[in-house]
């Protein structure tokens, strides 16, 4: 299910690209959003930010005693409202950064279990032209262990997708009289 909840008022004539950028907390998506508005953004886009409410069930709860579940139930509906409030919260502050950076946006908010499917449902249903999205740079056991977004859209999707990695470091290696013995790129974050 999807939901419209803060669009701007500007009408979407002369729009020429529909940029999805899923958005959540992390500094990753706002590496993401960064890179989009730094390098790639043009006035007739239309920025469309996504961001997925992963829903809390009860019958995640184990060993809780019958009569305790009414109450538990009650927290997890207040559990993801809270959610939603914090992700419309989360699309008003880009929706604003996109303002500073005098490009078009509107935000949508996806409630589904599965973030990378609800995303791929997104772009096909936001008619979007490209997909920008941030990087964990989690190695390849834990991505196929874990699973990735990026990973996932990349796969399932029809339209370009730009995969913003996490920065590389560079980082020197000196001897004790502070000689450089080997310069390597690292990932630190």
């Amino acid at each position: 299910m999807s939901s419209d909840y803060a669009t701007d008022t500007q009408p979407e004539h002369g729009i020429q690209r529909r940029i999805i950028i899923p958005v959540d907390q992390s500094h990753h998506s706002k590496r993401a959003m960064q890179w989009y508005f730094d390098q790639v953004s043009q006035s007739d886009d239309l920025a469309i930010f996504v961001h997925i409410v992963e829903p809390v069930h009860p019958k995640t709860i184990i060993n809780v005693a019958a009569d305790s579940i009414p109450a538990l139930a009650g927290s997890t509906l207040r559990i993801t409202e809270e959610s939603v409030n914090e992700g419309k919260r989360l699309c008003r502050n880009c929706m604003h950064e996109a303002t500073e950076h005098d490009v078009k946006s509107r935000s949508f908010l996806y409630v589904d279990t599965k973030p990378g499917v609800a995303l791929t449902r997104a772009i096909q249903e936001l008619k979007g032209d490209l997909v920008v999205v941030g990087n964990r740079g989690v190695g390849k056991l834990r991505r196929t262990l874990l699973g990735s977004v990026s990973s996932h859209l990349l796969h399932h999707v029809t339209v370009p997708v730009a995969v913003v990695p996490p920065p590389a470091h560079r980082v020197s290696v000196t001897s004790e009289d502070g000689s450089v013995h080997k310069d390597f790129v690292s990932d630190l974050s």
